[in-house]
């Protein structure tokens, strides 16, 4: 069997006091990512923040720059889907509340009381729901038609409850899910996920809850890969982010402000099986946080495992990072087979997924 290598990216701005600007945490890094997976013929997915794209779009009569950075959206976006790439919806309610400011073209996002879909009422669910499929649909469909918008990623990876999101799931047909980061949880006052009793499986199926398998159920999960680092490793590893920052001048800080969060003591997970997301140790895979330092064991995670997903954020790439990707692919298309569609993935082995 092939191994599954998976590119996927959370296409969005920062989420806190300071999004930052569109071209730099948006545009400019992903055209970076294009032009390595052209090279390496990589199918990647793209989660759109498509609540932002909404509010944007309000805004598009009435503010130059901000209709000026929608059309920029939109032709990368119909670019990534001509060159095949999947673009899906990601949601972040709280850009409800945001606000947005004409001399700096950013938006903060401070509040946020509806960071999680969970915390936001039914009319608001089916409002915001309706117009991101309607958004996406109106910038994909021009590029391609036929196109199936049929997979979803939660914003800050808050699925759950997923009785939330099943009701959503059924009207767009949405039966591929990405938002499981497996045996970690996140118990804050923004972000809420509890997947310390997920399924060990890299790919399964589900019905009303997600960290339950259903062999019959109507929707696909595909989690995300960990990473155990060791304490050296992660020791050379911090080492070697200051000589970038500091000889290199090779970072994205600066770009914008990302959203805080605090733990909320009291609130445990469901299995003492789970680690949490703040434990450095376990580390999602991730393009952002790949360095020289990290390729020896990314590429041991690749020879011992079939599946291996990236969870990433164009916007923060460093250039290094994307080099490093890049000899990455380089090394491990000459010594395997590797499938990027997860789709033919999951059409060729249906007997591990079920």
């Amino acid at each position: 069997m092939k191994k599954c290598l998976l590119f996927t990216f959370d296409y969005e701005l920062f989420l806190g006091a300071r999004s930052g600007l569109v071209h730099d945490c948006m545009i400019e890094p992903t055209e970076k990512l294009i032009d390595v997976f052209d090279e390496y013929k990589v199918k990647a997915i793209f989660f759109v923040d498509t609540t932002y794209l909404s509010r944007l779009k309000e805004k598009v009569n009435t503010h130059k720059q901000c209709a000026l950075d929608f059309d920029s959206i939109v032709h990368q976006i119909q670019q990534l889907i001509r060159k095949g790439h999947y673009v899906y919806p990601h949601i972040h309610p709280h850009w409800i509340d945001a606000e947005y400011n004409t001399e700096t073209n950013q938006w903060s996002l401070n509040d946020v009381t509806h960071y999680r879909f969970h915390n936001v009422n039914d009319t608001l669910k089916e409002k915001i729901f309706h117009e991101s499929m309607e958004v996406l649909h109106s910038i994909i469909h021009p590029a391609d038609p036929n196109y199936k918008i049929n997979g979803f990623r939660a914003g800050g990876w808050s699925l759950q409850p997923f009785t939330d999101f099943k009701p959503f799931f059924d009207k767009y047909n949405i039966i591929y899910d990405f938002s499981v980061l497996p045996r970690t949880y996140q118990l804050s006052d923004v972000q809420y996920f509890d997947f310390s009793n997920s399924p060990t499986k890299p790919v399964y199926r589900f019905e009303d809850d997600v960290t339950v398998e259903n062999q019959e159920g109507k929707y696909t999960e595909l989690v995300s890969s960990i990473i155990k680092v060791s304490t050296f490793t992660e020791f050379i590893n911090r080492l070697y982010l200051q000589y970038l920052y500091r000889v290199k001048n090779d970072h994205t800080y600066g770009k914008g402000q990302g959203q805080h969060s605090n733990d909320i003591p009291e609130m445990k997970p469901v299995s003492e099986q789970g680690t949490s997301i703040r434990n450095t140790r376990f580390q999602p895979i991730s393009m952002e946080t790949f360095n020289r330092v990290k390729v020896p064991v990314y590429l041991n995670y690749l020879k011992n495992n079939t599946y291996m997903q990236f969870v990433s954020h164009p916007k923060m790439l460093s250039n290094h990072n994307v080099k490093t990707v890049a000899r990455f692919l380089e090394m491990v298309t000459k010594k395997y087979g590797l499938e990027f569609d997860f789709q033919s993935f999951i059409n060729n082995s249906k007997g591990s997924v079920n």
